[in-house]
Formats: C-alpha cells, sequence, structure tokens
C-alpha cells in the first residue's frame, strides 16, 4: 500500500473489494499531515464551558461505552471520474470502508464540561495538526463517538490510535484522528480544512461554497466474475437503501435482491445472477434509499471534485 504521509498520498487498493471487509489492511485510510510519532496521553476538554476538564486516556476507556458498525467514506471518493481532473488525491472506487467502532459517546464529555449556552461549534484538534468542527447540535445528538477499539481490537496506530472521532452517516472528513482536544466555541471555526477543504463549490462560483455533510446514497460493484452471481455493497447517511438496481450493456435496469445491515449505519449487500456470455461487458449498479434519493447517471459537478456517487460501472471480460 502506498505511504499516506503526505497530504497528496493516500492508501488505496486498485478495486472497491476492500469494502467487503471489516477493517484491518484493507479499510482505506487518509490524513493530510503525517502520523503524529507521539500523542499526548490526556485529552482536553475546555473553551466555553464552565468546568473545562483533562482526563488521561486510560480513563477515557473506563467511560460508559458503545459498539457501532460505520461505514466511512473519503469525501474525495472517486474524484478520479472528474474532467476536467479536479485538484487532490485522484481516488478511484475503494475509498470508503466498514468498521465496527467502540467507544464513548462525544456529548457524554461536552456535558460533562457544561458548555454555555450560546455554544455554537465543537471543535476538535487532532495531534498530527488537523482540526475539524461540528456544528454544537450534531455534536452532542446521539451518534458521534469517541472511539478506542477497531473490530474488537485496539485502534491501530494509522487509524487514529489512541483516540478519534467517528460521525456515523457523515463524510469521514469530520472524523479527526489523534485526538487531543476537544473544543466548544461560540463562534464558527475557521481553520484550513474547515474554510478551504472539503467544501461544495459550484463550478465558476468564487464564493466559499457549503461544508459537506451527510453522505449521499452510494453503490458499488465489487464482483463481476463469470459463472458466478453480481456482487456489490451500497449505503446511505442511515437512512435505508431500499432498492439497488442493475444493468448489463445497457440494457434494462434489473432489481437486485439485498441483505440489509444489521444495523442502521453499515453495508447493504447485494446480489444478481447474471448469465454471461463471453466478450466485454459494462455492468452499472445505482442505489435507492428509503428517502428517495437515487444515484445520479454522472458525477455532479463541483470544483474540488466532491461527493461522486454517481451510478457506478466497471467493464468485465468473460472468457
Amino acid at each position: 500500500m502506498l505511504s499516506s504521509s503526505t497530504d497528496a498520498d493516500a492508501r488505496t487498493w486498485p478495486t472497491p473489494m476492500g469494502v467487503l471487509e471489516r477493517g484491518g489492511d484493507e479499510h482505506f485510510v487518509r490524513d493530510h499531515l503525517g502520523a503524529p510519532a507521539e500523542v499526548p496521553d490526556l485529552l482536553c476538554v475546555d473553551g466555553a464551558v464552565a468546568d473545562p476538564f483533562e482526563i488521561f486516556i486510560s480513563d477515557v476507556r473506563t467511560l460508559p461505552a458503545r459498539e457501532e458498525l460505520v461505514v466511512l467514506e473519503c469525501a474525495g471518493h472517486r474524484r478520479d471520474e472528474y474532467a476536467p481532473t479536479a485538484n487532490g488525491v485522484q481516488w478511484g472506487a475503494g475509498a470508503v470502508g466498514e468498521a465496527r467502532w467502540r467507544g464513548t459517546p462525544l456529548h457524554a464529555l461536552i456535558r460533562c464540561a457544561r458548555p454555555h449556552a450560546n455554544a455554537r461549534e465543537v471543535i476538535f484538534h487532532g495531534a498530527d495538526g488537523y482540526a475539524r468542527s461540528l456544528p454544537f447540535d450534531k455534536a452532542i445528538s446521539p451518534e458521534p463517538l469517541v472511539v478506542w477499539e477497531m473490530n474488537g481490537a485496539p485502534l491501530p496506530h494509522v487509524h487514529g490510535a489512541p483516540l478519534r472521532v467517528v460521525v456515523p452517516g457523515w463524510y469521514a472528513t469530520d472524523d479527526v484522528k489523534w485526538l487531543t482536544r476537544i473544543e466548544v466555541a461560540t463562534t464558527p471555526f475557521e481553520g484550513r480544512f474547515q474554510m478551504e477543504e472539503y467544501r461544495w463549490i459550484e463550478p465558476g462560483d468564487c464564493g466559499d461554497g457549503d461544508r459537506l455533510t451527510a453522505l449521499p446514497v452510494h453503490s458499488l460493484i465489487t464482483s463481476g466474475q463469470s459463472g458466478t452471481p453480481l456482487r456489490g455493497v451500497a449505503w446511505s447517511d442511515g437512512s435505508d437503501v431500499v432498492r439497488v438496481e442493475v444493468r448489463i450493456d445497457h440494457g434494462p435496469w434489473r432489481e437486485a435482491a439485498l441483505t440489509p445491515p444489521g444495523e442502521r449505519f453499515g453495508l447493504t449487500r447485494w446480489e444478481l445472477a447474471w448469465d454471461a456470455s463471453p466478450g466485454w461487458h459494462l455492468i452499472e449498479s445505482r442505489a435507492t434509499d428509503k428517502r428517495g434519493r437515487a444515484q445520479p447517471p454522472r458525477p455532479l459537478a463541483n470544483q474540488g471534485g466532491y461527493a461522486n456517487n454517481a451510478v457506478h460501472g466497471v467493464s468485465v471480460e468473460v472468457a
């Protein structure tokens, strides 16, 4: 795998097969500033709060916790399909992964510090210098976690140990790794990775655009071998995937059989039988969630090449 030590690098694989694996070496890795050699033993919770505090990482692990099966997706996933090319890591299909995370609810830590009534955002600071914020209401909602385990094992350093944030249903850009500080703020955070990166800006727009938040509905084809069913995965922002359709060589769309995730934020598996004739075939998939959102036929244009959830297509040769 490639090193992820600089902003221009990332870890991936040439096909989306890894999304079927829960964590381990197959889970994608993305960082901007390089993994820090050392991370402080203390987590600080401060800012616009009545009772700021520091807590040892070992003590965080003793707090009430829960496990959550969550799909993480990079906002630049499938950026290599944009034309003209957008700046940034040229991810192909595969910058998405599913894992079981264990940690304490973020809101419990925030409430212990007694945030001020005019709190507006919560900023997460990583030991590598990366920082992002969440709207206060989102930060104190039930979903976000401060995690220390991945798939039943200690969180690997490359995935943010000893602590990282996981915000189920939102792009992984908010899942700050190597977490050292949780800061409650009364004014909008204006850090580089908040104001200059991960924003939806329409072509030709000179403004700041809008921050990326919830995941769109998405599907990928992961297996298309002759003599076996077509298989793939689908996901959304926690809204159930209710339909995946597949077509071959621009024929009619056919509905695939779904295996729903056991948990709200996990992957939906799909499968469709096919009788493949020899030669090359174009296979395409599109998903729809219960809110009626469906994958668009083409990537939606934006300056950063973000949030590409277009119909996924692969070419397969059958002998």
